[in-house]
């Protein structure tokens, strides 16, 4: 890109990381060197890191492996308030640059994304503990997104004028109305839907004209290198885009950063509490936060067994169920239940649960490739106190259960990983207060609950304050028929909840999500509409009366 609205080249200060980088992620050399933050004048350190407190540490969770270790906290947010300063005076000069400029930005984004993709998909494997399929999804899912971005620009500019476009017609008036942007972003990125989260806010950002400080989070940290060692490549406006290594504490450091116009966060329901609890003095902030959803599946007695089994399965193993998508509940017409049960425990019991990251050789050429059939269903989960979240909550259900279909417990040939088996449980009665019940436990956990009434059905998917996604399996007219009585905003006919998206497009209602929305829209909360206003009419009545 040469326009004169672009800024300097955002450099690796003489280093050749990009290339080391993925050398030493196809080589598997662990642990590879951290090259430190990515601010606007490219990789960056601040002090004598290993002398200031313990380093981040970043693990394969199947194996236990040290990946890479990144930063301090202390150092972290250092480099943090650095970052803010750089965004500060990158939000000038980005007020100036027009849309066709900052798409044209995103494309040399998608680009060198495509461009990296092998290294992506491999970096999810090894770090996130992602299938191939899995990790495969989540590049395919960014990748769409941004081409949506760049197909679309005009159709998204007067999409988000459009609110404000709704007074032009109701005033009659020709009124000049813009979309400003509201100032510096601070995006957090999860380990489940790295590149998915990265390619939405990006795209947000970029569409609302606003500075990006994306967040990796500890278990991202070798997607973050990946994301920094693209964007050293390429002539964005500087300071527009930097990577800031950090853990919960750091970006909790930003909030107090009254110059942070918006937060961008997918994570626990009590982090994004705080994140709401601490923004409160600056009324002006924009929120869109997304926690775990109680995600359910209704099957209907018009519905196919087989095939509720198969997206039952779908939507409670990818990523090992820590997706805010995951299924977790399984409402049963009573008819059905038995039949039910019996598949899905008979589909488990064929289920592969493995290893992610183990290579396979093209005897061709003698690189990796992806794993094919042998790849196994479901990877790890992504720390030990994960594992131990979960098998607190199968002691639970087992209290509760009216007979437990799959036994969730871990596996004990893999001494340094987190690899659990799924819990899947048929419940004696639906209990919205129970501890179990009610919490949102993000691992491979499956309650079936049993029901002779559609809509008893729908009052149990109703009774949370986290819904966000259903997946409805049986005659779609039905839906049609009860869709103002359901209350979870992502409404799945006959698939899995994880089907679409990695961030579906609206977000769970209340402490799921606050009813925001996801994907392109972000643009809407990092913006906001200016109009200019002809002459008043008005003025005529007092020519010459003074």
């Amino acid at each position: 890109m040469t326009n004169s609205h672009l800024g300097n080249l955002a450099g690796s200060n003489g280093v050749d990381f990009n290339s080391d980088f993925r050398k030493r992620l196809e080589t598997r050399q662990f642990p590879m060197e951290w090259p430190g933050h990515f601010l606007a004048s490219g990789w960056h350190k601040s002090g004598k890191i290993e002398d200031t407190g313990e380093r981040r540490r970043s693990q394969n969770p199947g194996t236990g492996e040290i990946l890479v270790a990144t930063t301090t906290e202390r150092e972290a947010k250092s480099s943090l308030d650095a970052a803010i300063e750089q965004a500060n005076h990158a939000r000038l000069a980005l007020r100036t640059i027009p849309m066709e400029v900052r798409i044209e930005g995103l494309r040399t984004i998608r680009r060198a994304l495509g461009d990296h993709s092998h290294a992506a998909i491999l970096a999810l494997r090894l770090e996130a503990g992602l299938t191939p399929a899995e990790a495969d999804m989540d590049l395919s899912s960014a990748l769409r997104h941004l081409d949506h971005v760049l197909e679309n620009p005009q159709e998204i500019e007067r999409a988000l004028l459009a609110p404000a476009r709704l007074e032009i017609q109701s005033s009659g008036s020709h009124n000049d109305y813009v979309m400003l942007p509201v100032g510096t972003v601070l995006g957090y990125l999860p380990f489940s839907t790295p590149l998915a989260t990265f390619a939405s806010q990006v795209a947000g950002a970029f569409l609302a004209g606003c500075p990006l400080i994306t967040m990796p989070s500890p278990h991202s940290s070798l997607i973050g290198i990946l994301l920094g060692s693209i964007v050293s490549g390429l002539n964005l406006t500087r300071g527009s885009l930097q990577i800031v290594f950090g853990n919960f504490e750091v970006l909790r450091h930003g909030l107090l950063n009254k110059r942070v116009a918006a937060v961008l966060y997918n994570g626990s329901r009590e982090h994004c509490e705080r994140i709401r609890a601490e923004s409160r003095a600056v009324a002006e902030r924009q929120l869109v936060l997304q926690s775990g959803g109680k995600n359910a599946l209704i099957l209907h007695e018009s519905g196919d067994v087989d095939a509720a089994v198969r997206s039952t399965l779908a939507g409670a193993l990818r990523a090992a169920g820590q997706m805010c998508t995951s299924t977790s509940r399984v409402f049963v017409h009573r008819s059905l239940a038995g039949k039910y049960c019996e598949a899905i425990q008979k589909s488990v019991e064929k289920l592969k649960i493995g290893r992610t990251d183990l290579p396979e050789q093209d005897h061709l050429t003698g690189t990796d490739i992806l794993p094919g059939n042998g790849s196994p269903h479901m990877g790890p989960l992504y720390a030990g106190k994960a594992v131990d979240k979960f098998l607190r909550f199968q002691t639970m259900a087992r209290r509760e259960a009216k007979k437990i279909i799959v036994t969730g417990k871990k596996i004990p040939e893999y001494r340094h990983g987190h690899f659990v088996t799924p819990g899947i449980h048929l419940m004696k009665q639906f209990d919205a207060l129970s501890s179990y019940q009610s919490n949102v436990i993000f691992s491979p956990d499956i309650a079936i609950h049993e029901f002779d009434q559609l809509n008893d059905a729908i009052e149990a998917v109703n009774a949370t304050d986290a819904a966000f996604a259903m997946s409805f399996f049986g005659d779609p007219a039905l839906i049609q028929e009860w869709r103002h009585h359901i209350l979870a905003p992502n409404v799945i006919l006959n698939g899995p909840t994880t089907e679409y998206e990695a961030q579906l497009p609206l977000a769970g209602r209340l402490q799921s999500g606050h009813h925001r929305f996801h994907g392109t829209a972000l643009a809407l909360y990092l913006s906001y509409p200016q109009a200019i206003f002809r002459q008043a009419a008005a003025l005529d009545l007092f020519t010459g009366s003074y």
